[in-house]
């Protein structure tokens, strides 16, 4: 029998609700990056004794060449989530070659998972570009100056465990700081079953 035109919309509501309902915070870990410990930072810098700068947990970070990055909070961060973000740049009196890179990774469990969600701050990527990878494919990559809120990334295709990353890289020789990147406040927008409870509630707004 076919169905009635306000059941169709009530099917068609429910089904946007659905897909507009964000993962839960298991999704990805400290997404945000407000978990942080002292430790060793790529350049050598022990973070020890400065509150200020931190090693995000649950991240892992791997390079090559003469990138530097660490967990940052105060007056340069400048996040859009919580107190810290993560901050990438290529070192001071340090020449960079082409494919010099630096990125921060976990594991996460894409399941269902339809888009990753992120917010990044952009400066002085001439020569380098921020990116966004998944098993190391690069899916977003970007170098406008400014702050970018609700960078998006289509995520439905993997299913499982698949390893996420975010990251700088070099595209040319130049010597000195470029490629300041702050990133914060990763989420994810997911496929979830609809309970009945709430099923009934949207029901009623059509009764």
């Amino acid at each position: 029998m076919p169905e009635s035109p306000r059941r169709l919309a009530l099917m068609t509501l429910v089904v946007f609700i659905a897909l507009a309902l964000p993962a839960g915070a298991e999704v990805i870990q400290n997404p945000s990056f407000e978990l942080e410990s002292d430790g060793i930072l790529p350049n050598g810098y022990d973070t020890s004794g400065n509150s200020d700068w931190g090693l995000p947990d649950l991240w892992t970070w791997r390079d090559v060449g003469l990138c530097n990055g660490h967990g940052i909070r105060g007056y340069q961060a400048n996040p859009t989530d919580g107190q810290w973000c993560l901050y990438m740049f290529t070192m001071t009196q340090r020449t960079h070659q082409p494919g010099d890179f630096l990125e921060w990774y976990q594991d996460v469990d894409l399941t269902d998972v339809e888009q990753i969600l992120f917010d990044v701050r952009l400066y002085n990527h001439n020569q380098t570009r921020a990116y966004f990878a998944v098993d190391g494919e690069s899916l977003w990559t970007g170098h406008e100056d400014g702050l970018h809120i609700g960078e998006s990334v289509p995520v439905s295709q993997y299913t499982g465990v698949h390893q996420i990353a975010v990251g700088i890289v070099v595209l040319a020789q130049f010597e000195g700081v470029r490629g300041s990147t702050y990133w914060d406040n990763l989420r994810t927008i997911t496929i979830v079953a609809t309970e009945a409870s709430s099923w009934s509630r949207v029901k009623s707004l059509f009764e």
